[in-house]
C-alpha cells in the first residue's frame, strides 16, 4: 500500500538547477495492489460529490502513466447517504465503508 502518490503534469513554476519544479499534481490518498489489481482510493470521512470526482480522475491519470495495469477507482469513507451511493455503483468500482 502506498500513499499520497502524485499524478498528472502540474505546472511548471521554475527551474532548480535544471529540474523543474511542479505545483498542481493531484495526490492519491492510497494506492493498494492485491490480486493483479491496482485500486486507486480516494478516502474521506463522508461520501462526497468531490470524492466521487476524485476517484474517478484519479484513476484515469494512474491509468495514464502506469500502462498495463488493471486499475480500479475506490472509495473509503465511514459515512455514506443512498442517493450518493446509488451514484457510486455506476461510476466507481468499489466502495469501502467503515463501520
Amino acid at each position: 500500500m502506498e500513499r499520497e502518490v502524485e499524478v498528472g503534469k502540474g505546472l511548471i513554476i521554475s527551474y532548480e538547477e535544471d529540474v523543474p519544479k511542479l505545483i498542481g499534481r493531484q495526490k492519491i490518498d492510497i494506492i493498494w495492489k492485491k490480486k493483479g489489481e491496482t485500486f486507486v482510493i480516494e478516502a474521506k470521512e463522508r461520501l462526497s460529490p468531490e470524492a466521487i470526482g476524485q476517484a474517478i480522475v484519479y484513476k484515469e491519470l494512474y491509468k495514464k502513466e502506469n500502462l498495463g495495469e488493471n486499475v480500479k477507482s475506490g472509495i473509503l469513507c465511514k459515512f455514506a447517504d443512498e442517493e450518493l451511493l446509488q451514484i457510486v455503483e455506476k461510476y466507481v468500482d468499489e466502495i469501502f465503508i467503515l463501520e
